[in-house]
């Protein structure tokens, strides 16, 4: 069930406006567009000048008097596997009161580290368009302990859904990577951290990590993970196995199928 999307608008409209938010696309294309939250980041890049004065909206999907559809992108956007991206598309008018907050863009800045020190030359990116796919599923099915044997499918379906961080070294191939699987208003889920070979003993796992538990959105969240061996990696970023955790946290394990 959808419970929270976002949306774009000029900073004018909203904070001029009294009543429910009618963006131009209704009249232009029946609806208004929103994105996930791990959307919102590539919609700014692709769509909004640096210089645009725009706020984003956070939207409480049970407040809205208008259906709520998904559908693929107007711009056209697919996924690595070249299946359309899904977007939730509000079919009517924002009532303000479903709108929780306005964020400043800011918030939703691209991701772009220069990475400094052992890491001189190194850069982590959340944008898509430099992502090798191609090297990270590779790695996942045919060297991780935890993905081995997955289907490129799935693999790749999971990136679709998830924030998507890069490490890249200095001549502009893929070093490493994480993503992040959130509700964004009270949880995230790290997943497939991993360096590869060449790139290890210098810190950039640290340094991708340190990426998702700064980032301001996911900040204040609770956030989880499962691993075999970097427990010490992720407890230096405060991560823990309390016995607490270790009573109440459950896992139900995939089907074999969907491996």
């Amino acid at each position: 069930m959808i419970s929270t999307l976002f949306h774009v608008t000029p900073a004018k409209a909203w904070f001029e406006s009294d009543g429910p938010l009618h963006p131009e696309s209704i009249d232009e294309v029946g609806y208004v567009h929103c994105s996930f939250a791990y959307q919102v980041r590539d919609v700014l890049r692709r769509y909004y000048a640096p210089d645009d004065r725009v706020v984003v909206l956070e939207i409480d999907v049970s407040r809205l008097s208008a259906p709520v559809h998904l559908e693929p992108g107007a711009g056209g956007e697919v996924d690595d596997a070249g299946v359309p991206e899904l977007f939730p598309h509000i079919f009517g008018k924002i009532d303000r009161d479903a709108v929780r907050r306005a964020h400043p863009r800011d918030r939703f800045a691209p991701l772009e580290v220069e990475l400094n020190g052992a890491l001189a030359g190194y850069r982590l990116s959340d944008d898509r368009s430099r992502f090798d796919t191609d090297a990270a599923v590779r790695y996942l099915r045919e060297e991780s302990y935890w993905a081995k044997g997955r289907p490129r499918e799935v693999i790749v379906a999971s990136f679709a859904a998830s924030w998507l961080v890069g490490a890249y070294a200095p001549d502009g191939t893929l070093a490493g990577m994480a993503r992040a699987v959130s509700d964004w208003s009270t949880m995230w889920y790290l997943a497939d951290l991993f360096v590869f070979p060449p790139h290890r003993e210098r810190g950039l796992a640290s340094a991708i990590l340190r990426a998702f538990v700064n980032d301001s959105r996911l900040e204040p969240l609770s956030g989880f993970l499962l691993t075999a061996d970097a427990h010490e990696l992720y407890e230096r970023f405060g991560f823990s196995q309390t016995p607490e955790v270790q009573r109440r946290f459950m896992r139900r394990p995939r089907k074999e199928s969907d491996q």
